[in-house]
């Protein structure tokens, strides 16, 4: 026994590189806790439950693109506050619609997304009032009747006025 001496087994919790290995787990522990009830606790506005529903509405909305490009169709909207004030350029329309339908979707906020009637004050002017000013941020427009729409984008409080149009898309096919 005399050149083999055995060495004091040393408390595992004595060792630096245990404590670092259990610091690591933890922090596992504790962030992956935190992230579960941050995604149980909110609302994901962004995602949208009906997919089949949205996608059979594509076609009619290329179908409403076409037919305001067909019209030569466009509309300057202004914002300020909570009023707004349109104005539509006729094109080869026979006569202005008494109202029109205005969309404001909020990119992130679902929550805050808005639809108005705008109301015919003659010569192509449309107005209404909006039950609360708009949130900052980006808002997608959609300005529409049962025959066509118009679309847009506003970055709400740098931008009060934006020019609708028929979607892109009608003109890539």
């Amino acid at each position: 026994m005399g050149d083999h001496e055995q060495k004091p087994i040393e408390h595992p919790l004595r060792n630096p590189f245990v404590w670092m290995l259990l610091c690591i787990l933890g922090w596992s522990v504790v962030s992956g806790l935190s992230m579960i009830l941050v995604a149980i606790k909110t609302n994901d506005g962004v995602v949208i439950d009906d997919y089949y529903r949205q996608g059979r509405l594509i076609n009619r909305r290329t179908e409403l693109d076409q037919q305001a490009a067909d019209y030569g169709l466009r509309a300057e909207l202004s914002i300020h506050d909570s009023a707004t004030g349109l104005q539509l350029h006729q094109g080869q329309l026979v006569s202005y619609p008494q109202q029109l339908q205005l969309t404001l979707w909020h990119s992130t906020m679902s929550g805050h997304d808005q639809t108005q009637q705008l109301l015919h004050l003659g010569g192509g002017h449309y107005s209404q009032q909006l039950p609360q000013s708009l949130r900052p941020g980006r808002w997608h427009l959609e300005l529409k009747t049962a025959e066509w729409r118009l679309v847009g984008d506003i970055h709400v409080p740098d931008q009060t006025q934006v020019e609708l149009s028929p979607s892109a898309m009608v003109f890539s096919q």
